[in-house]
């Protein structure tokens, strides 16, 4: 019952779950990002 009573494993879970929350946020804003990009690249394809 001492690892339930500990509170540097609440702290890891913690810890864990602002990087699950930090990665998923740059995974969203570079896939965001790529299709910008994309978009502006083929624009510019076309033009030329």
């Amino acid at each position: 019952m001492s690892f339930v009573s500990d509170r540097s494993a609440v702290t890891a879970v913690e810890y864990g779950m602002i990087a699950a929350i930090t990665v998923l946020a740059i995974v969203a804003g570079a896939t965001s990002l790529g299709h910008s990009t994309s978009g502006i690249f083929q624009h510019v394809q076309t033009n030329i």
